[in-house]
């Protein structure tokens, strides 16, 4: 069989592209463990890949298909409000901290200006 599609992996919840799955044929496309929990497979024609050209195009013709992503940047703070880290991450893994230090916890959707080093307020959700 003959390569016409690519997978596209994503974020059920958050429309976020996760991962480009390109196959040696499309018999390879339905294998059930290319997808996580919380993820779909979208198949779309080779031709439309290969026109998408960067990784904006990939993302631009994808949310033509199914939508506009979220924001999945979280930032992971640790127990003094300081953000520690930032990371993309699928909002259902937020409340889960056991692999967290105690007190840490993640901050959802925060903006492209959050860096780490920054303060967070939990009253009034800024970083500063």
């Amino acid at each position: 069989m003959a390569l016409t599609k690519v997978g596209i992996i994503y974020s059920t919840r958050q429309l976020a592209i996760r991962r480009v799955f390109i196959p040696d044929d499309d018999r390879q496309l339905s294998d059930p463990k290319l997808t996580l929990a919380g993820e779909s497979l979208f198949l779309m024609p080779l031709s439309n890949y290969l026109q998408a050209g960067s990784i904006d195009g990939l993302k631009a013709a994808f949310a033509g298909e199914v939508g506009a992503a979220s924001n999945d940047r979280c930032a992971i703070m640790d127990g003094k409000n300081d953000v520690r880290f930032v990371v993309n991450a699928d909002p259902s893994i937020l409340d889960d901290t056991k692999g967290l230090p105690n007190g840490w916890y993640f901050v959802e959707a925060v903006a492209p200006t959050v860096r780490v080093g920054m303060s967070y307020n939990k009253t009034t959700g800024v970083f500063s």
